[in-house]
């Protein structure tokens, strides 16, 4: 009973059951590239030189520097086998 000392109208004497929505499951997710808890598939084969941990492990797993590593990354972009593409030419004309 409201304060009024109306009563409360029920349309219908049967639970409504409303579905339940998972947000997570309905959006599709894409993994970015410095997302920490993927490491396998895409994550392993782009290298984010904004990360610095990134930088330094791909930097040591290619036998080059920081600098030169960001330098590759400028020129054909940040997929792995590119850029070891690019630092293996680079390392046969002696630049």
């Amino acid at each position: 009973m409201f304060i009024d000392g109306s009563k409360a109208v029920s349309y219908s004497s049967a639970p409504v059951r409303l579905p339940r929505m998972n947000l997570i499951d309905n959006e599709r997710e894409q993994p970015m590239s410095d997302d920490k808890s993927k490491s396998q598939g895409q994550d392993r084969e782009r290298i984010n030189v904004n990360q610095e941990y990134e930088l330094r492990d791909w930097a040591k797993s290619l036998k080059t520097t920081p600098e030169r590593l960001k330098e590759a990354v400028q020129a054909v972009g940040d997929r792995a086998d590119k850029v070891r593409e690019y630092l293996g030419e680079r390392d046969k004309s002696g630049s």
